[in-house]
């Protein structure tokens, strides 16, 4: 007892639970579980999953990220000109690139329906969805001829 009092500060009135969840998510698939400042005050909390999931995604820090580019077809050689068609998994997310191989932003070429390569180039692509991480830039160096 004197251990709880001294130590942790706990007194038979009162009662501490610093691991306690905020509330069950609706789905009850989340808890808020709070996270605890130096001062061991709590700074805010954190959504994990009330179930682990085997390949992670169980704890997330700050806004998620948006998937990134993928390209069809792949980068790589081939003998004559290709249409290229961008997309990403993240839903609702705008697709910019570029085709000089500089770093693709938001005020590059958007991606609507296709990208004609006919010569040998490099196309460099980004993803972006307002509140959430950008994601990382893709390369796809094509190279058209023998």
């Amino acid at each position: 007892t004197d251990y709880l009092n001294s130590t942790l500060g706990f007194n038979a009135e009162e009662r501490k639970r610093p691991c306690a969840p905020k509330e069950l998510g609706a789905d009850t698939d989340t808890v808020d579980v709070p996270i605890i400042g130096e001062d061991g005050n709590i700074v805010g909390y954190k959504r994990i999953l009330a179930t682990p999931k085997p390949n992670g995604g169980n704890f997330q820090s700050g806004p998620a990220r948006v998937a990134a580019p993928v390209a069809s077809p792949a980068p790589g050689k081939y003998s004559g000109t290709q249409t290229v068609k961008l997309t990403c998994d993240t839903e609702g997310a705008d697709i910019y690139y570029t085709d000089d191989g500089s770093e693709p932003t938001s005020k590059s070429t958007k991606f609507s329906t296709s990208i004609e390569v006919d010569a040998s180039k490099t196309i460099r692509a980004i993803a972006i969805k307002s509140g959430m991480v950008p994601s990382a830039v893709t390369t796809l160096d094509y190279t058209i001829g023998k």
